[in-house]
């Protein structure tokens, strides 16, 4: 219920100062009107929404003090569980404390009192968010709401999953090698595609053993890309010079 509320509220005003969940216990540690009589001193709050549910008296300490002047600030207030009425026994709604029971303890009495004493109740649920945005427009035209500019939320990042896959990003390895890339289904070694490489291997095997290592090294040093090439041919032609001299 106050998850619903508060999206509620941030639909139609400025946002939020702060949000209580009393919950429905038999026996709360806290009270509709302790906190309506404690946001009433706050010079940050400048209007109150309430929603309260059918069972226990709680609201008519609320009614109490909006008829003794306690409170000046508007108050939008709700009392949910008026589909009570049509059920022929008591019913348990969700909290110890929510249940139907006497005609005080309807939602709909509660409504009604909480309407006559001042507060500003819709007609149903439904019209609960148009009456806060309604509230809130007379407050911000009267010049008791200075309007605060809207600030563009920062884009959601992307999930790396996603990431991953479109290829932005890639996972952190503990060993990166320059001569192979594994970020592809199919790996190349010094860019050559491995598939590519060991295409011809029986071809590879025959020259070898017909025509002798040489012919099969050449074969397989055109198949890589040039500084690869370069690379094979300097490590088998210039290396070997070296370590005789």
């Amino acid at each position: 219920m106050s998850n619903e509320l508060y999206n509620t509220i941030a639909r139609v005003t400025d946002g939020i100062y702060e949000g209580i969940a009393i919950g429905g216990d038999v026996f709360p540690g806290s009270t509709l009107s302790d906190h309506i009589l404690r946001f009433n001193n706050i010079p940050q709050v400048k209007m109150m929404v309430v929603l309260g549910e059918l069972g226990g008296s709680d609201e008519y300490s609320l009614v109490e003090a909006l008829k003794q002047g306690k409170v000046q600030k508007p108050v939008v207030a709700w009392v949910s569980g008026t589909c009570a009425r049509l059920f022929k026994s008591e019913v348990q709604f969700g909290h110890a404390g929510a249940k139907s029971g006497g005609e005080l303890e309807s939602a709909q009495a509660k409504n009604q009192a909480l309407r006559d004493a001042g507060a500003v109740v819709p007609t149903s649920f439904e019209a609960l968010e148009s009456v806060i945005k309604e509230t809130f427009e007379k407050l911000v035209e009267e010049g008791n709401i200075p309007l605060v500019p809207e600030v563009t939320p920062p884009p959601i990042p992307e999930d790396l999953k996603t990431a991953i896959k479109s290829g932005k990003v890639r996972a952190p390895t503990h060993i990166i090698s320059t001569i192979s890339d594994d970020r592809v289904r199919n790996l190349a070694m010094l860019v050559c595609p491995c598939l590519q490489l060991l295409k011809g291997v029986m071809e590879l095997v025959m020259l070898f053993l017909f025509c002798g290592s040489s012919a099969a090294f050449l074969v397989i040093v055109l198949n890589l890309s040039r500084y690869a090439s370069c690379f094979a041919l300097i490590m088998v032609l210039v290396y070997p010079v070296l370590t005789i001299l």
